[in-house]
């Protein structure tokens, strides 16, 4: 769960990534309501559909974890924590990674 890490992974690969803003943004709301980690549900790309590698579309779908013992924290999120995850899903918009 580490959104820096996604952010750069995106840019310095290259990769078209639509979403990564919200997800990155995602990432960040919650571990500031008490998440530890993350565990990836399922991964396809439409290539495991239709046969055709050549240009794929990945789809996952993951579950925020938090301590069996600990029930999830709510609280409200200050100014500056919805900045930052403001920010974080607008930076998709202004780097124009996702192609249109």
């Amino acid at each position: 769960m580490d959104e820096r890490q996604l952010q750069e992974k995106v840019f310095s690969n290259r990769i078209s990534a639509c979403g990564y803003g919200a997800i990155s943004a995602t990432i960040v709301a919650s571990k500031l309501l008490g998440a530890k980690k993350a565990e990836l549900l399922s991964y396809y790309t439409s290539g495991d559909i239709i046969g055709d590698n050549y240009r794929v579309v990945g789809y996952a779908a993951a579950q925020t974890m938090w301590n069996k013992h600990l029930r999830p924290r709510y609280k409200a999120l200050t100014g500056n924590d919805l900045g930052r995850i403001h920010w974080l899903r607008h930076t998709q918009r202004h780097n124009r990674i996702c192609p249109s």
